[in-house]
């Protein structure tokens, strides 16, 4: 058949001979064995983070990006609104000589960030975009520079696109943006990092009596199914951020990350 909205069976052989060797299954590799277990950046992947407020999202999305990059050579661009690059690039810096800024010559800060400036590309947090103005940015920052992954820094300081609203609800317009941020990914063959924030509703949830993480009487907040059956990650912009995406990654206060994969349905 060759009706254009009908996919190619040959375009299906690249994975499938892949996955027959068990190749398709070592992509993706962040570099340290402990991490690989259980979490990949995978090409053409689309990750939605989220967790509490001031716990490390960013930087540990930016230290596991880094270890991708030292180790697979991986190029990340990074839009980030809610964070100065001068102070991302600070913290790169830092952890990639493991000693605070004041600690590091001259010399040295400068070759780390020449290393930088080849593997990590900011664009301008000042600015303000909704998704798909972002998307098409970065589809032409691509065609200069072409990375292998993308972080969007948080997804709920984007604008809102009142065309593209219209009079869809809210859910619709989230899951469209979801959808077109899954298509971009899966055709530029980029790993497209979202990073969120939970809504008040998930922050007001707390672990059952007993949970590991509540300590004498005080329970903490909880945003992962295993402790609460009942709902999936809760993102700003509806369930739609979780519903569309291979991947989800929650972080708690205690630092626990969980990691869902959509093919298996678990969290680990």
């Amino acid at each position: 058949m060759k009706h254009p909205d009908i996919l190619p069976s040959e375009a299906s052989l690249p994975y499938l001979q892949r996955a027959l060797k068990g190749k398709y299954f070592d992509t993706g590799k962040i570099g340290v064995e402990e991490i690989d277990k259980y979490l990949r950046f995978k090409n053409g992947e689309f990750i939605v983070v989220t967790g509490h407020a001031n716990v490390g999202k960013t930087h540990t999305l930016l230290y596991l990006m880094l270890l991708q990059s030292y180790y697979q050579g991986r190029k990340w661009l990074v839009y980030s609104s809610e964070n100065e690059v001068p102070s991302l690039k600070r913290k790169l810096i830092e952890f990639l000589v493991c000693k605070p800024i004041q600690g590091i010559d001259e010399l040295t800060m400068h070759r780390k960030l020449d290393w930088l400036e080849h593997h990590f590309q900011f664009m301008d947090g000042n600015k303000i975009f909704d998704a798909f103005r972002l998307l098409d940015s970065m589809a032409e920052i691509w065609e200069e520079w072409e990375y292998d992954g993308a972080l969007i820094d948080p997804y709920n300081s984007l604008a809102t696109d009142q065309k593209k609203l219209g009079k869809a609800s809210m859910h619709e317009y989230h899951y469209e943006v979801a959808s077109a941020i899954r298509v971009f990914a899966h055709k530029k063959n980029i790993t497209t990092i979202v990073n969120t924030h939970p809504v008040t509703e998930a922050m007001r949830k707390v672990h059952f009596k007993g949970h590991p993480c509540c300590t004498g009487k005080r329970y903490l907040p909880s945003m992962v199914k295993p402790t609460l059956p009942t709902i999936d990650l809760i993102v700003q912009g509806s369930s739609s951020g979780v519903t569309r995406p291979p991947v989800s990654i929650s972080f708690t206060l205690r630092m626990w990350i969980w990691v869902k994969i959509q093919s298996s349905g678990c969290w680990t």
